[in-house]
C-alpha cells in the first residue's frame, strides 16, 4: 500500500512540473546599431519607432500579447523564429496556447525602449501550460573581469555570453560562466532589489610577446565613456537652453553648481536620475528636470560591446545678467 502511495505522489509531481514548465529560457537586450530587419509591408506610422521582439521557437499555434489588450503592430515569420512589432513601453508579454488554453505571461523586467531589439527565447519541449503561470524579473547586467565573451548558462540552460543584458526570474537561479577552459559557478538569490552588473572574474589569458601582434580582436580590448550626442559642447549648450531658475536662486548663492548622477543603458536611455551634490531643493528639482529631457546618449563600449555605465555631469547655474 505504501509502495502505491509514493507512485501516486511521483506521479502528482511529476504531472505538475509538466503543467509548470518554464516556457521562456532567456530574454536579452540585441545589440543591432538600429533595424536590420526592414518594415513590414503595412501603413501604421508606428512601426518606424516601435521595439522589435525577435522569438526563437519552433512551436506553432500560439498567441502573443502586449498589456491587456494590444496585439502585437505586426508579425513577420521565418524558419525558427518570428519577428514581433511591439508597441511602444511595453512592459511584459503573454504568451497563449491556442490548443490547451494555457496562459504563459513573462514580465521584461524594464519597459523596452523605442527602435531596439530583443530576443526570447521559448521552450521548445511541447510541455505548454494547461493555466495560468505568470513570471515575474529583474534586469540584469552579466559581466566578467579579464574573460570577455564568456560562455554563460543558467539554470544549465546556455543563454549567450558577455556581456549580456536581459532578465532573470525572481528566486534561487544557478549561474556557470566559462571562459578559456575556466568554469566559475555560482547560486543567484534574484529579488527586485538585487543590484547590477553581477560580475565573474577569470585568469586573464598572457600572450608571448612575440605574437601580441596577433592577438585576435585587440583593436576591441577598451573602454569607452559614454557621449552626449555632439560632444559636450552639444551637451552644455542643451543644458544652457533648457534651464530654467528658479526664484529662489540669486546672485548670494555661494555654490552654483549641482551634480547630477544618472544611468546610461546600453541603448543610451537616461533614467535613475539624482543629485550628488546640490544646493537647494529648487535648484536640485530643476537639474533633475533638465537631465531628463536629454534625447539618447551615444552609450559606453567594453570590449567592443555597448554597456550600462553610471556618469555625472555638472549642472551650473551662472550669475544672472541684470
Amino acid at each position: 500500500m505504501l509502495k502505491y502511495f509514493i507512485l501516486l505522489i511521483l506521479l502528482i509531481n511529476s504531472y505538475k512540473s509538466s503543467c509548470q514548465s518554464v516556457n521562456v529560457i532567456s530574454f536579452h537586450w540585441v545589440e543591432t546599431n538600429g533595424y536590420r530587419y526592414g518594415i513590414p509591408v503595412n501603413k501604421n506610422p508606428k512601426l518606424k519607432s516601435c521595439p522589435i521582439l525577435k522569438v526563437i521557437t519552433t512551436q506553432t499555434g500560439i498567441d502573443f500579447g502586449f498589456g491587456l489588450t494590444e496585439k502585437a503592430l505586426a508579425k513577420t515569420q521565418r524558419k525558427g523564429e518570428i519577428l514581433l512589432w511591439v508597441p511602444c513601453g511595453s512592459e511584459k508579454i503573454t504568451i497563449k496556447d491556442k490548443k490547451s488554453g494555457g496562459i504563459y505571461i513573462y514580465h521584461f523586467g524594464k519597459e523596452l525602449d523605442d527602435k531596439e531589439v530583443y530576443e526570447i527565447v521559448l521552450n521548445d519541449n511541447n510541455k505548454k501550460p494547461s493555466g495560468k503561470i505568470e513570471v515575474e524579473t529583474k534586469w540584469i547586467f552579466l559581466q566578467t573581469k579579464f574573460g570577455e565573451w564568456a560562455k554563460i548558462f543558467f539554470d544549465d540552460n546556455y543563454i549567450g555570453k558577455t556581456p549580456y543584458i536581459g532578465s532573470f526570474p525572481l528566486g534561487k537561479h544557478k549561474l556557470r560562466m566559462e571562459f578559456n577552459g575556466e568554469k566559475k559557478e555560482s547560486t543567484l538569490f534574484i529579488t527586485r532589489e538585487t543590484k547590477s552588473p553581477i560580475v565573474m572574474g577569470f585568469k586573464p589569458i598572457v600572450y608571448p610577446v612575440d605574437t601580441r601582434k596577433e592577438r585576435p580582436l585587440d583593436e576591441g580590448n577598451f573602454e569607452l565613456n559614454p557621449e552626449y550626442p555632439g560632444g559636450y559642447e552639444q551637451m552644455f549648450k542643451f543644458i544652457h537652453d533648457n534651464l530654467r531658475y528658479p526664484v529662489s536662486f540669486s546672485n548670494k548663492n555661494l555654490l552654483r553648481t549641482v551634480f547630477v548622477a544618472f544611468n546610461i543603458s546600453e541603448t543610451g536611455k537616461i533614467s535613475d536620475v539624482h543629485i550628488l551634490r546640490g544646493i537647494s531643493f529648487d535648484c536640485d528639482k530643476e537639474a533633475i528636470r533638465v537631465v531628463k529631457m536629454m534625447p539618447k546618449w551615444i552609450p559606453g563600449r567594453e570590449y567592443g560591446s555597448a554597456v550600462p555605465v553610471m556618469y555625472q555631469i555638472p549642472v551650473r547655474f551662472p550669475l544672472q545678467q541684470n
